[in-house]
């Protein structure tokens, strides 16, 4: 799903925020982490970027999570599995 800049800046900077809070783990895909760039805001702002993670390390860190904020179904689906707040 492509997201207009507008967009991306403000899931990033309410991202940003929450991070000042707890910490925020953000695994990146590398289009979207070349959008955030494209728009100014690679600056990480106090969060956590990850590049791609293999499958069962992204579970773990699913399982660890305090919360898990995505748009992915699947993810959505692992996270009840895992008990995870979604």
């Amino acid at each position: 799903m492509w997201i207009r800049g507008e967009r991306l800046r403000e899931i990033f900077r309410a991202l940003q925020e929450i991070g000042k809070h707890v910490e925020v783990v953000f695994p990146v895909h590398p289009r979207t982490r070349q959008r955030l760039a494209e728009i100014g805001m690679d600056d990480a702002g106090g969060l956590r970027l990850l590049g791609p993670l293999p499958y069962i390390e992204f579970l773990a860190l699913q399982k660890r999570a305090t919360v898990v904020i995505t748009d992915s179904g699947g993810v959505q689906e692992e996270t009840t599995f895992c008990r995870c707040r979604a």
